[in-house]
């Protein structure tokens, strides 16, 4: 952090060349390399202990990022570069537009809550990841319930006090038994678990974070951030996603159905139940 912040005192002080954009383009590098060390030894280190302390560094380098978004002499500078081909002109207009997108050219009271709600979002994405990772969901089967799964995926796990094999949710456990565990009563507990890992606090986390976005969309004229985010892409508006969306549907819907008749007649001659139907867990 310390260098970072350095390397952007430099930058204030260059003059706005070619120059100037390489040396933005050496500070993200910079950024990036450090604080994405940090994300990967959250997401993936066994000792809670360590985890909590890197979920600490991350929140410092939300805020470094935010401060930086909204750092008027560097956006000034942006705006003064004046590009050499078609690489510089497009590095700029993502540059100019990060800038923006952040609320560096918000009134003074909007630009400190857009800080404030990115700052929060973050926090709060953070501690949604957190209760999914620290969920460590424990399912229990028999081996007659896991027929069809490699054994190399259950035969080494530990078994409880009624010697049941016990597993997780975590991909490499999860994948090979959707796909390949016999007993549909298998699949459904392991689908279900998955899916409601997190559980009703992460409900309530996704609404505030929903809520904040809105709130961070409104504070540059838009209705909804969907539309805050899609202006600068192709479909430029919710609106025409969802009119494409539904174009789409309408194309696919039947072929869908087909293709779903198929699985579900396949499975009822497998299992020899011709009233058999297709769940989210075949």
């Amino acid at each position: 952090l310390k260098s970072a912040n350095a390397a952007i005192t430099r930058l204030e002080r260059l003059p706005a060349n070619r120059a100037w954009l390489g040396a933005y383009d050496d500070l993200n590098a910079l950024a990036e390399d450090a604080a994405g060390a940090i994300y990967v030894v959250s997401n993936v280190h066994p000792d809670k202990t360590i985890r909590d302390a890197t979920e600490a560094c991350e929140l410092r380098w939300a805020d470094f990022f935010s401060t930086q978004g909204q750092n008027e002499k560097l956006y000034v500078k942006a705006k003064q570069v004046l590009p050499r081909d078609a690489i510089d002109r497009e590095y700029l207009k993502t540059v100019r537009e990060g800038f923006e997108d952040a609320g560096v050219s918000l009134p003074a009271d909007k630009r400190k809550r857009a800080k404030a709600i990115n700052d929060k979002i973050t926090a709060l994405s953070q501690t949604f990841d957190k209760t999914v990772r620290d969920a460590n969901i424990q399912l229990t089967f028999d081996e007659a319930d896991l027929k069809g799964v490699p054994e190399a995926v259950w035969k080494t796990a530990k078994r409880d006090a009624q010697g049941k094999i016990v597993l997780g949710v975590d991909y490499p456990t999860y994948g090979p038994v959707m796909d390949n565990a016999v007993n549909a009563a298998t699949r459904e507990k392991m689908w279900r678990a998955k899916t409601n890992e997190g559980g009703e606090a992460n409900l309530k986390l996704l609404a505030e974070i929903g809520q904040l976005r809105r709130e961070y969309a409104q504070l540059f004229g838009f209705a909804s951030f969907a539309d805050f985010t899609l202006r600068r892409r192709m479909a430029q508006s919710a609106g025409n996603a969802k009119k494409f969306l539904s174009e789409v549907q309408q194309a696919v819907v039947e072929r869908e159905k087909k293709e779903v008749d198929e699985l579900r007649a396949a499975k009822a001659a497998d299992l020899s139940q011709p009233q058999a139907q297709i769940n989210r867990w075949d």
